[in-house]
């Protein structure tokens, strides 16, 4: 009988849908438009939380990032990997995003994005696109670029642990 119930929970186990861990490194906007106020960019930052797990990610919770971007003491993401790797080390995950907006005058978003597991590999090429605020506000077209940057870089395909060498 015992050997039914373990056999019945490994086969629950492995059925559940396990997500991947992630660190999201605070939302970066370069040259931001005066019509996104602090408190905008201060409500992205808790959007950007919401839509990393809703692309598929578990990630930590504000105290826990709070404490891993202190221990941590460099903001470097946009331009080393490294920085990356120790942030997911700090959080205690498995992967660690970066996710930089740019308001150029042209008018446009552009969004650059990359993903970075805690042993310093990046997994996947580094995103970029550039979207046109047409009649959308500075804060819809960023909400916008952020998911589109997301869906590119594909959290949920992201394993959940780290392959086995054997």
């Amino acid at each position: 009988v015992g050997a039914v119930v373990l056999a019945a929970w490994a086969a629950v186990a492995a059925a559940q849908d396990v997500k991947p861990t992630v660190a999201p490194a605070p939302l970066e906007l370069r040259r931001k438009p005066e019509a996104i106020s602090k408190k905008d960019a201060e409500a992205l930052s808790v959007e950007f939380d919401r839509l990393v797990r809703a692309a598929g990610a578990r990630i930590p919770t504000p105290s826990e990032m709070t404490a891993a971007l202190t221990a941590l003491k460099r903001q470097d993401f946009a331009s080393s990997d490294e920085a990356l790797a120790q942030l997911a080390q700090k959080a205690q995950t498995l992967y660690a995003i970066h996710v930089q907006l740019d308001y150029p005058v042209t008018g446009t978003v552009v969004g650059v994005g990359k993903v970075v597991r805690a042993d310093g590999k990046r997994m996947g090429e580094e995103v970029r696109l550039e979207r046109s605020r047409e009649m959308r506000t500075y804060l819809q077209a960023t909400t916008e670029t952020v998911i589109a940057v997301l869906e590119k870089l594909d959290l949920q395909r992201l394993p959940s642990s780290l392959p086995v060498v054997v």
